[in-house]
Formats: structure tokens, C-alpha cells, sequence
């Protein structure tokens, strides 16, 4: 259930911010994108990986619920018994997979007490920010905790008894970290548009040229002619990469959303509708493939 490293890793698909400026053989060239690896490949690549396989398993196990929800098997077909036994059974298989994840975090928080430098926060702003990363580790850390004596009780290794003290617990870490990585990912976010916005002021304004945002390489190559030949493909370079970042950053922010509905409506014990959950788990699930799909394509 844990997202608190799922800010993290949204960061590492994309390359830095800045590239180096490099020497280029031929300016004028146009510019290509890397080839891609073939789906299969890809899709070999995360299946070896055990956050591969539970998003796998995340989305049939999801899907198979909209199925059910929805009522396009009937109830009375033997199919029916066998999906929803499934979709049960997947549930309890990705906790499985999943037992350990505890370790993460641990290591992250250790990272931080003993082995990064040891540099004080200078401004009120930088102390907050700084707890809030720790406080969000420390949830990260619980709910892992929880998630793991949960698992172990429904597998009878623990008593019964304690999965029902452990569920709560569960929800209210993971429901704490979704609101620390939320607050954290619209910062980043907001950060990243002023980035943006300063670039077409300093490379496109200045010229009386406003960037759209949604060109492609080329087009926006032949829009930025006032620069040096040698440097104006390292600036569209530059203007993807940003461009990446927000995008990749909105989406994590989609993500967290539909972690905190899920989250949110066991929390508070919800009834408003049957299929919410079902909803929120299979986008959550898809956005999270997709994003893991993208990172093991390069």
C-alpha cells in the first residue's frame, strides 16, 4: 500500500534538468529521438522485477472487480464465483510479493540519520520541509509494518486476531504519506512551471515568441533561429526535459489522488458506492504500469 518512495522514483525517469552542452556534428541536422526497445523486451523486464509484478497482478486483480461491479457476468454463472475468488486471491499474492518492503524505508531513514551530510535546514521553510520528509518515512514505515503482520496473520503465520488490529493502522499511515507526498509533488510542481515560465522569458520572450508547450523537437527548433546554431539543440534538449519533468510529476500527483480515495474510503468507513474502490485501484494501478513501463523502456 505504501507510495512514500513513489515521489522519488517519478523523479528518475527523466534525465537532469540541464544537460551538458555538447559539440554537435552537424547543427542543422534534424533532431531524432531515440529508438525504443521492443514491448516484448520491455514487458520481459518488468515482470522480473517484483514491483513489476505486483502492478501486474494490481491491474488484473482490479479489473476483474470493474468486471464484477458492473455486473457484466452474471452472478449465477460458475465464471463468476471463479473471478471473484481471483481477484481475492491476487489481493492476498501482492501482499505476499510485498512482504519486506519495510526494508525501503528503514534504509532511507537510516540514509538520512547516519550517512548523508550532516547539513542543518538554514530557513524555517527548509526545517519543515526537512521534518516532513522524515515524517513521511517514518508513516512509510508503519504502514509497511502493518501491511506485513497483515499479510502474515491472513496466511495463519501470525494469529488471526492481530490482522484487524493491523488493517487500521494500514490505512492510517498510508492515507499520513499520501498527504506528505501530495503537499511535497504540488510544490514540486508549482516549482516547475516557474522554472518553465523563466526559460520563455529568457529564450522565447525576449524575442517575442511564446512557447505553446506541446511542439515537437523540430518545430521547436526552427522557433528558437535567433540562437547559435551549436547551442540550440541542447536548448530543446533543455525545454523536453522540463517539459518531461512536469508531466511526469502531474501524473504522480493523479496517482496519489486515487491512492488517497481507496485509502480514504475504508478509513472512513465510506458506503457511498461499491465500485469506488474498484475505480481508484485499476487507474491507480495503470498509471503506476504506465509509469513502469516508461522507466524499464530506456
Amino acid at each position: 500500500m505504501t507510495i512514500t518512495t513513489e515521489l522519488q522514483n517519478a523523479h528518475t525517469l527523466t534525465p537532469p534538468l540541464t544537460p551538458p552542452l555538447l559539440a554537435l556534428k552537424d547543427a542543422n541536422a534534424t533532431i531524432k529521438s531515440p529508438p525504443s526497445k521492443p514491448p516484448v523486451d520491455i514487458l520481459r523486464k518488468v515482470l522480473t522485477i517484483t514491483d513489476g509484478r505486483d502492478k501486474a497482478l494490481k491491474l488484473i486483480q482490479y479489473f476483474i472487480k470493474i468486471i464484477l461491479h458492473h455486473g457484466l457476468i452474471s452472478k449465477k454463472r460458475s465464471i463468476y464465483a471463479s473471478l471473484a475468488a481471483l481477484a481475492s486471491n491476487f489481493s492476498t499474492t501482492r501482499k505476499i510479493i510485498r512482504l519486506g518492503h519495510i526494508i525501503e524505508p528503514a534504509a532511507e531513514l537510516y540514509n538520512i540519520a547516519y550517512t548523508s551530510p550532516k547539513k542543518l535546514p538554514k530557513t524555517s521553510k527548509e526545517r519543515i520541509s526537512s521534518y516532513l520528509r522524515i515524517l513521511g518515512l517514518v508513516f512509510g514505515l508503519g504502514n509497511d509494518l502493518a501491511d506485513d503482520i497483515f499479510c502474515l496473520s491472513k496466511i495463519n503465520v501470525l494469529p488471526a486476531s492481530w490482522a484487524k488490529k493491523a488493517e487500521p493502522w494500514s490505512y492510517r499511515c498510508w492515507f499520513s504519506a499520501i498527504l506528505i507526498d501530495s503537499h511535497f509533488m504540488i510544490r514540486d510542481i508549482l516549482v516547475q512551471k516557474a522554472r518553465m515560465s523563466e526559460w520563455q522569458r529568457v529564450h522565447a520572450l525576449s524575442k517575442s515568441k511564446e512557447l505553446e508547450g506541446n511542439h515537437d523537437r523540430n518545430t521547436l527548433y526552427d522557433e528558437l533561429c535567433w540562437i547559435n546554431n551549436s547551442d540550440r539543440a541542447n536548448l530543446v534538449q533543455e525545454w523536453k526535459d522540463m517539459e518531461d519533468k512536469l508531466f511526469w510529476l502531474r501524473l504522480s500527483l493523479v496517482k496519489t489522488m486515487m491512492d488517497g480515495g481507496f485509502c480514504g474510503y475504508d478509513l472512513f468507513h465510506c458506503q457511498f458506492s461499491a465500485g469506488f474502490q474498484a475505480w481508484t485501484g485499476f487507474v491507480s494501478g495503470v498509471l503506476s504500469a504506465y509509469k513502469l513501463w516508461c522507466k524499464n523502456s530506456k
